[in-house]
């Protein structure tokens, strides 16, 4: 029989394991789910496109849920087949990368595409990207890479407006060479922010490739996207400094 002493012992220490394992779920995320993500799940089980592709970020990023990569998938894989372009494409950049499903290029594409005609950017750029070059299974396609870019890039997406600009400055992939359009799409790109297309830009301006030469210019361009870290921009910014001052 215990005694009193030793069940009181006994309770304090089932208290305080409670409280132990209480504190290690709300430090892996298991909080009190808030009343815009119980919505959430109540319209996902609906059927809902965007409340499963939402639900399935709550299961990769942990929110109030441990991370559960089965159950990302399978909210994902819901929205994907119920047309939601962004889960396509999320789905589709898991199967380009065998992350967390069998690597499937001919999946990827699949899905790319199903966004794409939904006119969603990042699946344009996506398949562009492939049909650059071409990759394993999928045939290199310049010419539809090329049309990929200019819908992605009229669209905003400042990569594919970077990669137009390169295109143009080199005329290549049955591009023909043109400065002056090529530093347009740089000079797109670089507004938005993109560190290579603001080194690129800086050497155009450096040379006076399709603009007229202007130091002050390309040292502008050249320290923004040294600013984020660009190396290349880093050593023209320093060389041309150099030159400028003798």
């Amino acid at each position: 029989m215990y005694t009193k002493n030793t069940i009181l012992v006994l309770s304090l220490l089932f208290i305080i394991t409670s409280s132990s394992s209480a504190s290690e779920n709300n430090a892996v995320g298991n909080k009190a789910p808030t009343t815009e993500q119980i919505q959430t799940e109540s319209l996902a089980k609906q059927g809902d496109p965007k409340a499963l592709y939402d639900l399935s970020v709550t299961y990769r990023d942990g929110v109030s849920v441990k991370k559960d990569v089965t159950m990302e998938l399978k909210w994902l894989k819901l929205s994907a087949e119920k047309g939601y372009p962004v889960a396509q494409v999320a789905l589709g950049v898991k199967y380009y990368r065998g992350q967390d499903v069998k690597k499937d290029l001919n999946k990827a594409v699949e899905l790319y595409k199903l966004a794409a005609k939904q006119g969603n950017v990042d699946a344009k750029f996506n398949l562009a990207e492939l049909y650059i070059k071409g990759e394993s299974v999928i045939k290199a396609d310049p010419k539809l890479a090329f049309s990929l870019y200019k819908e992605a890039a009229d669209q905003g997406h400042a990569l594919a407006q970077f990669r137009l600009g390169g295109l143009y400055s080199r005329g290549e992939s049955g591009v023909k060479q043109d400065s002056t359009l090529a530093l347009m799409w740089y000079k797109k790109a670089a507004e938005q922010g993109n560190a290579e297309a603001q080194n690129s830009l800086g050497g155009m301006y450096a040379v006076g490739q399709g603009v007229k030469q202007d130091t002050k210019e390309a040292i502008l361009w050249y320290e923004k996207a040294a600013a984020q870290g660009n190396g290349d921009a880093k050593n023209s910014l320093d060389t041309l400094r150099i030159t400028s001052a003798n």
